[in-house]
């Protein structure tokens, strides 16, 4: 650490003779036996970090994408992980800086980082998306094209709008965003239809059906496709408050009452997860339902 920078300079002295000159550790792309996926390091009071941005020169296109961290639950496996070594007091005021000092470096790095030129590399990206990879219930909304790609390097190659990957939503049907606690906003049109599914094959003589899916129920779907919608066109659902203790608890059409979320108990309810809590009810002379909290499939 060069306290005059102050910046941390890589020194290599074994295999490139390098210094401060993180890029020239890296191995090329095209070995396939060497990949640079991680590179943490370590203070001399025993924390980590995860430096990996500072010695790649493609994190976002080609790195992260052989990363644990490259979904959701690996990011926050990874930060778990990294928490274990942490200093577990205050740290000194010159320390704080210092990695300040480094967050914004990486940060600034990684920004920087251009547009990937090959189609392949926008697949998965953290910042840039093609329509080409959308998957079925995914919509680009709005179409603010960002800059164009050739797919091919041929002259009579077609050119292909990039878009931000924040513009990418996930949609949804009606059903399936009311097992997330939230409802169609009312006018709401659909942002995607899908096409309706193809007919099952007749089954074989003496052979069992199989259960529909969770995709197969009857979620939205009819004649025109199903319909999806993304999550700016719903709200949060708000059920039917129980005007007063003495009056019955609202229910569905099966006589039970869908609980999916927190914010799904009825005003004046409470949700009681307890298996003996409809025989307490019935004791104590209150109304009580079922409540449905999610579907289970096996088979």
């Amino acid at each position: 650490f060069n306290p005059y920078t102050p910046k941390y300079l890589p020194l290599d002295a074994l295999a490139t003779h390098t210094v401060n000159q993180p890029s020239a550790l890296a191995p090329p792309l095209s070995d396939p036996l060497n990949a640079l996926s991680y590179a943490i390091a370590f203070s001399d009071d025993l924390t980590a970090k995860d430096v990996t941005r500072r010695y790649t020169r493609s994190y976002a296109a080609k790195v992260l994408k052989t990363r644990v961290d490259v979904s959701p639950r690996g990011k926050e496996w990874l930060h778990r992980v990294l928490d274990l070594f942490q200093y577990p007091g205050t740290r000194p005021s010159q320390k704080a800086d210092r990695e300040l000092i480094e967050d914004h470096e990486l940060a600034r790095k990684e920004a920087s980082e251009p547009m990937p030129r090959n189609i392949q590399d926008f697949k998965s990206h953290p910042v840039y998306a093609l329509e080409r990879h959308l998957r079925r219930h995914e919509i680009i909304h709005p179409k603010r094209e960002v800059g164009k790609v050739s797919s091919s390097s041929s002259s009579a190659a077609r050119s292909e709008s990039v878009f931000r990957r924040t513009d990418v939503h996930v949609c949804r049907t009606a059903d399936q965003w009311f097992r997330l606690g939230r409802a169609i906003k009312a006018s709401e049109q659909p942002a995607k239809r899908l096409p309706p599914r193809p007919a099952r094959r007749p089954r074989r003589p003496g052979r069992t059906p199989s259960p529909p899916s969770s995709d197969e129920e009857n979620d939205g779907a009819d004649r025109e496709g199903k319909a999806l919608y993304m999550e700016p066109q719903t709200e949060v659902y708000v059920p039917p408050r129980i005007p007063s203790p003495g009056f019955p608890i609202p229910r569905n059409a099966y006589g039970n009452l869908d609980v999916y979320t927190a914010s799904m108990v009825p005003g004046r309810g409470y949700h009681s997860p307890h298996p003996l809590t409809s025989l307490a009810a019935q004791i104590l002379g209150v109304d009580a339902v079922d409540a449905v909290t999610g579907f289970r499939f096996s088979g």
